[in-house]
């Protein structure tokens, strides 16, 4: 399986570069510049090529200083389910809520999110790395917890559920086109 796992990942890295090089990315404001600055965006495509390919995928997003990095998790049995979590509004500020809203805030609400725990035993896939200079030599890295990712202060992960955005969507259909079929 990490086989597999990890040819398709070299093969959206792959496909990527070879768009760059081919100024598919002289436009855009972000990937103009890959790996540098486009982390969530590039997880986020990943995790669609990987869905398509029998994969789920946790997104991760950590915080080092002011500088900030995202990257992915398979979702396996090394990753804990988040413990369920529901918001119920106060019956003082739901006819409020509902108002503005434009719906009712009567049930409760699923607010369930990863904590840091729940993924740290995780297999993470990260092909934005090499944006930073103690990586530079990794431009793919599929492995558990390192050193590099340990100093990145978890801010959040949530389960991969499609892309969102016209852009990515453009974006991740261009890259598509060089991966070897």
């Amino acid at each position: 399986m990490e086989d597999k796992l990890s040819e398709l990942v070299q093969k959206f890295r792959v496909a990527i570069e070879n768009a760059k090089r081919d100024h598919i990315f002289d436009n855009d404001f972000c990937f103009n510049h890959f790996p540098r600055g486009c982390c969530g965006p590039t997880s986020d495509m990943l995790a669609e090529y990987l869905c398509k390919n029998g994969y789920d995928t946790i997104r991760v997003c950590g915080w080092c200083g002011d500088q900030s990095h995202a990257w992915l998790v398979l979702k396996d049995e090394k990753v804990r389910e988040p413990q369920k979590h529901y918001f119920v509004a106060p019956d003082k500020i739901k006819d409020i809520l509902s108002l503005y809203s434009g719906r009712s805030c009567m049930e409760p609400v699923d607010i369930t999110h990863y904590e840091a725990t729940d993924i740290e035993w995780g297999l993470i896939i990260d092909i934005t790395a090499d944006q930073f200079p103690e990586m530079l030599n990794m431009p793919i890295y599929i492995g558990f917890m390192d050193d590099f990712h340990k100093k990145f202060e978890f801010d959040q992960a949530y389960d991969y559920s499609g892309l969102r955005d016209r852009r990515l969507e453009f974006l991740y259909e261009q890259i598509c086109s060089y991966i070897e079929k």
